[in-house]
């Protein structure tokens, strides 16, 4: 796959390898913290900012003075983005959002108790939208592990050839959705993981509500936050490799998880 790299001023074509045999070495998806990948991430903007020093033509081109500060630029700026490299989500900074966050807490302190770890991750929570909101920053970052591209998670093996290794097995109906395909997608990264059963639902990248009071009592809903990076797109349903109808019937469950078990591709 290629893909130009061009939003951040930068000058060359980046080919993007599903071998990349430094990558390869390595199979395990899901215990990769964001630094792995940021650390991947600055070494190739390192040595492709060489390479452009080192030969490319605009370098010496005396009717194109410019290319060298424009090259500059664009390898800070890349810097710049590399931090960014992870699956994370942006929660909007708003009444609303501390409305929310004080709402959780205070549901957190009745079924947990106030001293409980839940309780404790909101009110920092609370206290970081706070300060942000007084920084006058419109966003909070949530971060939630390294990112994975569909085509590295195909190459590691997630999605692909899981039958004769399957040793984690995923049974899901339709209305799988919210929670339910957040786990999804963390069992769908184990390399050998096999999805059996209905086509999940599917869920928006914009996701965790507030809500809005409205002049006629009326309620409006409105998202809190964003993905980025998320592997599964917005409104993407998984869809399972081996359908299974009845998912209501154990003994067609059984059959299934035997059959896909006993099948080679």
């Amino acid at each position: 796959m290629k893909q130009g790299l061009v939003s951040a001023g930068v000058c060359a074509l980046l080919l993007l390898s599903s071998t990349a045999p430094a990558m390869a070495q390595d199979h395990a998806i899901s215990s990769k913290p964001p630094e792995y990948w940021q650390a991947f991430a600055k070494a190739d903007l390192d040595a492709a900012h060489q390479a452009v020093l080192d030969d490319h033509p605009g370098m010496l081109d005396e009717l194109n003075p410019g290319f060298r500060d424009w090259s500059e630029r664009g390898y800070r700026e890349a810097l710049q983005l590399q931090p960014q490299v992870f699956m994370h989500a942006l929660w909007r900074v708003s009444e609303q959002s501390l409305k929310a966050a004080h709402r959780g807490l205070d549901r957190d302190v009745s079924l947990y108790g106030a001293d409980s770890d839940r309780a404790k991750d909101e009110r920092a929570f609370i206290a970081r939208l706070e300060a942000a909101k007084a920084a006058g920053q419109p966003w909070v970052i949530q971060e939630a592990g390294p990112l994975l591209t569909r085509a590295e998670m195909q190459r590691r093996g997630a999605r692909l050839k899981r039958y004769p290794d399957a040793r984690v097995l995923l049974v899901t109906d339709g209305v799988c959705a919210s929670a339910c395909l957040d786990m999804a997608d963390e069992v769908l990264q184990v390399p050998g993981s096999l999805h059996l059963g209905q086509v999940t639902s599917a869920d928006s990248l914009y996701i965790d509500v507030g809500r809005v009071r409205m002049p006629s009592g009326n309620t409006l809903i409105v998202p809190l936050k964003v993905w980025r990076n998320r592997p599964r797109g917005n409104n993407e349903p998984l869809v399972p490799d081996v359908p299974v109808k009845a998912i209501e019937d154990d003994s067609a469950v059984r059959a299934a998880v035997r059959s896909a078990l006993q099948q080679r591709p």
